[in-house]
């Protein structure tokens, strides 16, 4: 994210330098070094993103108007900006975007997991099946 801005004081409000809050905790677990703690606007635009989309999927079936309910939860979330005064819209629409692109892959990927472990249950079902006969 560091890279969609060239601008010093919107990179400073993406990422912080101590991992001292409870939202670190897994960053200073895993870490070797190299990763970044989140600053606190970005946990909460991260984290008013991911409660709209849960509370969006959670209740109603995916469809061609699921972006949309999840931009009207958004609104409803009201997320804090990212970004100098200058940029903040521009950066967290950038976020935003970058987030609800990113979000519906990684669901597909669960999803696209757990009906091929079905398949594979119901094929070794029909196995049996074949054998009992």
């Amino acid at each position: 994210m560091r890279d969609w801005t060239k601008c010093t004081a919107c990179q400073a409000t993406l990422t912080t330098a101590s991992g001292t809050e409870p939202h670190h905790a897994l960053i200073r677990e895993v870490t070797k070094g190299h990763l970044l703690y989140p600053s606190a606007q970005l946990f909460g635009l991260l984290s008013a993103c991911e409660r709209a989309v849960l509370k969006t999927i959670g209740h109603n079936e995916i469809n061609a108007y699921t972006f949309i309910r999840i931009a009207d939860n958004m609104l409803a979330e009201s997320p804090p900006f990212v970004g100098c005064e200058e940029h903040e819209g521009e950066l967290t629409k950038r976020v935003i975007n970058y987030y609800l692109v990113t979000k519906p892959r990684i669901l597909v990927k669960r999803f696209d997991q757990v009906c091929e472990g079905r398949r594979i249950e119901e094929q070794k079902r029909r196995k049996l099946a074949k054998l009992v006969d």
